[in-house]
């Protein structure tokens, strides 16, 4: 029988004790990977839990979003004729955050789901 990650969703053997990823299946934990030890996003997460990543990238994702939302504020202040053509960017600032903020959602939700449950229920 494997394993599958809940941050990453990758398939592990059974007998791995932690996920290229960093993902400790121990501990609930994301420690240092294996795979990559230096990768700085990996760094930031060490000793957070699952759900605990979620929420600051849900926070993350949010504050993109606003972010976005004042820059299309401005942008659509300068003048009536560019208005359309400025809006790209601050619209795709906005998209990304909310990509971000929902991928948060479901470590959140995963993350809350293993502490009450366990990793292979």
């Amino acid at each position: 029988m494997s394993k599958e990650c809940p941050v990453c969703r990758l398939i592990s053997p059974d007998i791995a004790e932690r996920c290229d990823c960093g993902y400790d299946f121990a501990t609930h934990r994301i420690a240092a990977s294996y795979a990559n030890p230096n990768d700085r996003e990996i760094i930031a997460e060490r000793g957070m839990t699952v759900a605990q990543v979620g929420t600051r990238n849900i926070k993350l994702g949010l504050g993109a979003v606003v972010a976005g939302l004042v820059w299309a504020t401005v942008v659509a202040g300068v003048g009536p004729g560019r208005v359309l053509r400025g809006l790209g960017w601050p619209a795709g600032v906005m998209i990304g955050g909310a990509s971000v903020a929902l991928r948060g959602l479901g470590q959140y939700r995963r993350g809350k789901r293993l502490e009450t449950t366990g990793p292979f229920l």
